[in-house]
């Protein structure tokens, strides 16, 4: 599962980190109640590369760190 393919940007949600991570934790846990095992992929967001300073891992070991790239 992806749960959101480049989440929105900084220009459109100012405090989106704070609140894509709960939504993130919550939306994961909804997944592991119906799918213990699956794979979820998750990018941080917004600004893909300019909020990985937000990123904190999940809590969950089948999970993919996914970041968009770009700048050079």
């Amino acid at each position: 599962y992806e749960l959101l393919n480049e989440p929105v940007d900084w220009d459109q949600v100012p405090n989106a980190p704070r609140q894509w991570w709960p939504m993130v934790v919550n939306i994961l846990h909804t997944i592991r109640a119906i799918d213990a095992t699956a794979n979820i992929i998750f990018e941080p967001g917004p600004g893909g590369m300019f909020s990985s300073g937000y990123l904190m891992p999940l809590p969950d070991t089948n999970v993919i760190y996914s970041f968009h790239f770009y700048n050079p």
